[in-house]
């Protein structure tokens, strides 16, 4: 019997081919509207002047932003917005290193700039503001 034939494997490959659509659907319609959302000035804003949340939104955070970069994963082999899903799903981590390797990744990277840019532009935004060190 041939690896391919398993019904193991032929399930694995359904639900990589179902949760690849349903992700790529969701960078589509979603992603525009989180980084819509966001302040112009968000990545030059202090990182200490974050908003306390609650111990159950902490963990909401951190469990929709591990599962953002796993799709991200995921995605930069699948259709879909792999690199801006890794980047917001760090964004979402309560954790300060993360938000300021985000914003080190893009002071340094004009192509993510323009790709973030251009998203605000179709929703009649302004750009965001990004440091130029």
């Amino acid at each position: 019997m041939l690896l391919s034939e398993s019904p193991t494997i032929q399930l694995f490959f359904q639900l990589v081919i179902i949760f690849s659509g349903i992700m790529f659907v969701f960078s589509i319609l979603i992603i525009p509207v989180f980084i819509a959302r966001l302040p112009s000035t968000y990545f030059i804003e202090s990182l200490g002047n974050q908003k306390k949340l609650s111990l159950p939104l902490k963990a909401l955070r951190f469990a929709l932003g591990t599962l953002l970069i796993l799709a991200g994963i995921i995605m930069l082999f699948t259709p879909g917005q792999g690199i801006i899903s890794i980047l917001i799903g760090l964004m979402l981590l309560p954790i300060l290193s993360t938000k300021k390797v985000v914003r080190r990744l893009l002071t340094n990277n004009k192509m993510i700039q323009n790709t973030l840019n251009i998203i605000r532009r179709k929703r009649n935004k302004a750009p965001f503001e990004f440091n130029s060190n």
